[in-house]
């Protein structure tokens, strides 16, 4: 039996100095190596968005470099071969095709395939691998080249609707607003009498933090489905149905009627085979194959998106007028979707490089005896998360130089090129955005008390209750390389807003002296658990029988 070997720090060194040449152009800043690009071509991507009215097809033609993520995925293969053909003759033996790593990623300490490398010997079987082979098995294991993730703010993850809404109708009412903190008030788990964001969670930050590191696990709710595998195609099919699909004549089962459809409408009526303004699910199965969708060209490394035509398309295909050099606007199903193209490189230099410089001089840092290596104590002050010392120290002697750890960081930002993310964000206000007037990221009882008259904006059928789908909604769609697995793992977490807002607390500048100390949270008022007096005092002062006092009644009670 073959006894499987692990790389050695040789072999990752030279495939870290290798690849990075390899790969350079897709790290190049904006406008840069465009001729390179245009002259390899854009790698299409099939979409299928389910929008409030119904599906609507994408087809997003991807630039995402001077090669395009197959060619990387590719070079990183070839060199892969180059790394660990010891005679040079462009071909593994059985000895050499021993070391493949079982995962294609050729890390430190990585497991090999030993014996199993004779499952990858296929075209043809030679007891050798061939380049093609190698690339077909690398490229299996480094997963899907286009995935779609969410962003969830924080603000989106509150429950904020469901509990204000007491009577379980659905609608929440304005006496449902103003009666709200003492609804909620057993969140207020610090006892300030005010509600924060990270209070109204319904899990732990910790716990968002993991969802978000597992963009897979919520695929049922994601509104958007690649259309790459049949598996991909049967769940759009299911859903699709299942969302939009009527029942047809007898004898014909379910189907969604044309109209309902965003894509190219003389290819969707070619589709209709019987000319009755429905597809069945036998068609529909068929037009997820080589759907006729919205052409839509993205440029990562120019960080641009246009579309050239839009009419044609159908009523669910709306442009819109761009407010942003580079980026498109549109109704798609009667929502609005913002997409862009996004390039992480800032003044030179990409996330990736700016990942290797951080942690190349928390290297210096942490390697306290200065011998130029790190230990496994040393090691672990890095804080590379998800990364063992082993996978790192090449050689097992139990020491981390300089060397190996820039090797592996190379290897991580090198495979982070072979990946597109579509990352889906709503930037639209949540309830808990409308109804928090300071934007401190909490809210008080007086936000509460006159939440309605904010709420009320948002009463489209101008029925006074407010409904979930009346809140305002703007999707966006951002596509972009993805970022290395330990930068993703490092900083993956729920963002307070989309730009970042912090909270503002108030200054304690105004009002009596007894007003400011017992206004504990800073919100300027005081409720009757905050107020030191009596009852009766508290009733008094409060002049306008609001359960709170504010500046002016503590001034007009000296």
């Amino acid at each position: 039996m073959f006894a499987a070997r692990k790389p050695s720090a040789q072999a990752i060194v030279v495939l870290a100095i290798l690849f990075p040449l390899a790969t350079e152009g897709a790290l190049a800043g904006p406008g840069q190596g465009e001729e390179t690009s245009a002259a390899a071509g854009a790698e299409e991507y099939d979409l299928v968005y389910l929008g409030p009215q119904g599906p609507v097809f994408l087809t997003l033609q991807i630039s995402a470099g001077p090669r395009g993520v197959t060619a990387v995925r590719r070079e990183y293969a070839e060199i892969v071969l180059r790394t660990l053909d010891s005679d040079g003759d462009g071909l593994l033996d059985a000895e050499e095709a021993g070391q493949i790593p079982h995962d294609g990623q050729l890390f430190a300490s990585a497991e090999t395939l030993g014996e199993d490398w004779k499952s990858l010997d296929v075209a043809p079987a030679d007891d050798q691998i061939s380049a093609d082979e190698l690339f077909a098995f690398v490229d299996e294991n480094l997963g899907e080249r286009f995935r779609v993730e969410l962003k969830t703010r924080l603000q989106e993850s509150v429950r904020l609707f469901s509990p204000l809404d007491a009577d379980r109708d659905g609608l929440v009412s304005r006496e449902e607003i103003e009666k709200g903190f003492r609804s909620l008030r057993a969140f207020d788990f610090d006892d300030d009498e005010t509600l924060s964001v990270a209070e109204l969670q319904p899990f732990p930050t910790s716990m968002l933090q993991a969802r978000s590191q597992q963009p897979g696990d919520d695929a049922a709710q994601l509104p958007v489905i690649v259309l790459t595998t049949e598996a991909q195609r049967k769940e759009a099919l299911d859903r699709i149905v299942s969302l939009y699909g009527v029942s047809g004549e007898e004898g014909k089962g379910r189907g969604i009627d044309l109209d309902r459809i965003g894509a190219d409408q003389e290819s969707l009526a070619v589709c209709d085979g019987d000319g009755d303004g429905r597809i069945d699910e036998s068609e529909l199965f068929d037009l997820l194959v080589d759907p006729p969708g919205l052409p839509v060209a993205v440029n990562i490394s120019r960080s641009r998106v246009s579309v050239e035509e839009w009419e044609g398309y159908g009523p669910l295909v709306v442009e819109r007028p761009r407010t942003e050099r580079g980026r498109v606007n549109c109704l798609l199903a009667g929502m609005s979707v913002k997409l862009r193209a996004l390039n992480d490189v800032q003044g030179g230099m990409s996330d990736a490089v700016a990942m290797q410089k951080f942690y190349l001089q928390r290297f210096t840092q942490f390697d306290q005896d200065k011998n130029r290596y790190l230990d496994m104590t040393e090691f672990a002050s890095l804080e590379l998360p998800d990364v063992q010392f082993v996978s790192v120290d090449g050689n097992g002697d139990d020491m981390v130089t300089r060397d190996e750890l820039e090797a592996h960081l190379e290897v991580s930002a090198s495979l982070s090129q072979s990946l597109i993310v579509l990352t889906i964000s709503d930037e639209g206000k949540t309830l808990f955005d409308i109804l928090d007037a300071d934007e401190d990221n909490r809210l008080d009882p007086r936000e509460f008390l006159e939440g309605y008259g904010k709420v009320r904006r948002q009463d489209l059928n101008r029925d006074g209750l407010l409904a979930a789908a009346e809140l305002d909604s703007e999707l966006q769609f951002t596509v972009a390389l993805a970022k290395p697995e330990i930068l993703r793992l490092r900083f993956a977490q729920p963002t307070m807003t989309a730009g970042a807002r912090q909270p503002r607390i108030q200054e304690e500048t105004s009002g009596p002296r007894w007003f400011r100390k017992m206004d504990r949270n800073l919100d300027g008022d005081l409720t009757w658990r905050e107020f030191l007096g009596t009852r009766e005092d508290f009733e008094q002062i409060d002049l306008d029988r609001d359960g709170l006092i504010d500046l002016d009644e503590a001034v007009a009670a000296e």
